[in-house]
């Protein structure tokens, strides 16, 4: 019986370095993901690009600078 304990306590122990290196995995990737779309939004406000946060989807708009004439005469 007590080998039985220990092969399921080492084998448990494995599972949870298993466990460990996936949630590090994981964080570095979502580290690593907000860092580009950080560098993508960055790029995007250099080329006039605005992100809406009204829209959950976080779509691309075009500057409204864009859609105004200069003869307009408001």
């Amino acid at each position: 019986m007590r080998e039985e304990d220990e092969r399921l306590l080492q084998e448990l122990l494995e599972v949870v370095e298993q466990r460990d290196a996936l949630v590090a995995m994981l964080e570095e990737d979502r580290v690593k993901q907000r860092k580009q779309d950080e560098e993508l939004r960055e790029m995007m406000l250099l080329k006039g690009y605005e992100l809406s946060p009204s829209i959950p989807e976080y779509k691309w708009q075009l500057p409204q600078s864009l859609f105004s004439s200069t003869s307009d005469t408001r």
